[in-house]
């Protein structure tokens, strides 16, 4: 049986000046209608998509309410970071699908996304926005259906602009997957882990 090692970020907060060359990549806002979720198991996943090692020093998200966690961790070159609400059952819901040594930091509940309508952004220590996705509002991108995710398509686009963020299989750790128009039907929800497992 396959055994994955997890690494649970340290939440550290320091000063110093960050370039950037990351952005939000995906966030997982809508939770499946389902017993056994709720909003505690939202996510949002951070992209190193620079071709160096990145170090973010008290970098925070800001939600549409104007909370903030900071964190601070460093990035290799296309290395990934999930910030969630809660590690315990985010690994529980994915660990089948999850790549050993993902990275991880928790923010429990500094912020909350779980809205129809809403926005994550990212700060840089000096409080300069550098990434942003918002959802469900004019001029912004379309909501998704209850459990999807909305992921930047294609994954690791340097320039994202609001479409570029559409409905998709959530891929926590990995490579943004646009869901099929007739996948996007909440019902199959409870055949995601099944089709991840498989093409595992």
């Amino acid at each position: 049986m396959k055994k994955l090692v997890y690494i649970i970020g340290v939440i550290i907060v320091f000063t110093g000046f960050v370039s950037a060359g990351v952005h939000i990549n995906e966030v997982y806002y809508k939770i499946p209608e389902q017993t056994g979720w709720n909003k505690n198991d939202q996510w949002i996943e951070i992209f190193n998509f620079s071709s160096s090692q990145i170090t973010l020093d008290g970098w925070k998200l800001k939600d549409d309410q104007g909370s903030v966690f900071s964190f601070s961790v460093t990035l290799s070159s296309n290395q990934r970071l999930v910030l969630v609400a809660d590690s315990s059952r985010f690994i529980a819901h994915w660990d089948s699908i999850l790549n050993p040594g993902i990275l991880i930091i928790e923010y429990g509940g500094f912020i909350d996304i779980t809205k129809d309508i809403g926005m994550v952004c990212l700060l840089n220590n000096g409080g300069s926005e550098i990434s942003r996705v918002e959802w469900g509002g004019t001029g912004t991108s379309t909501g998704v259906p209850a459990g999807y995710s909305l992921g930047l398509y294609p994954d690791g686009n340097v320039s994202p602009q609001p479409y570029d963020y559409v409905t998709c299989r959530p891929t926590p750790g990995e490579e943004n997957r646009e869901a099929p128009a007739s996948a996007v039907n909440p019902a199959t929800w409870g055949r995601i882990k099944a089709m991840f497992s498989a093409e595992r």
